[in-house]
């Protein structure tokens, strides 16, 4: 017995095949560590300053086994390739502001976290309400996304 798929949603089908031109246009740009690299700077409006914008570099190795993964083995689909593209600005974006964060103030990788709380639970639960509610405590620090 095998499984077959259901049919795609009329507007997934539309952006795959290239009809979303601004979708489109996106996912034609090559996964490549350099330019990846100077987007994220630019949404940020840092000016390139080299490796050290991204503090260690230990990310890069990983980096550049990925990219040529997805863009020669991963068979993306015009939204697969889209989407991926954000996920990894985005994680470089993070990345430019932790190690900014962490140039204003070094003494942040020493400090000690003791008793740290996680929130989890079902979707629709009250995980979001709770912390939320957590974050209005000033002696606390919370994640501002995830």
């Amino acid at each position: 017995m095998t499984w077959d798929p259901p049919a795609r949603p009329e507007w997934v089908q539309a952006v795959n095949a290239g009809a979303i031109l601004p979708i489109a246009e996106v996912a034609e740009l090559p996964l490549a560590r350099d330019p990846l690299l100077a987007e994220a700077r630019a949404t940020l409006g840092i000016a390139d300053g080299g490796m050290a914008d991204f503090g260690v570099d230990d990310f890069l190795e990983p980096l550049d086994v990925l990219l040529p993964a997805l863009e020669h083995e991963a068979a993306l689909t015009v939204i697969g390739r889209w989407m991926t593209r954000r996920f990894l600005l985005r994680f470089l974006e993070v990345r430019l502001q932790l190690a900014e964060y962490v140039r204003r103030d070094p003494g942040v990788v020493d400090e000690e976290i003791r008793a740290p709380w996680f929130v989890t639970g079902a979707p629709r639960t009250g995980t979001t309400i709770l912390h939320a509610m957590l974050a209005q405590d000033p002696a606390s620090r919370v994640p501002e996304g995830w």
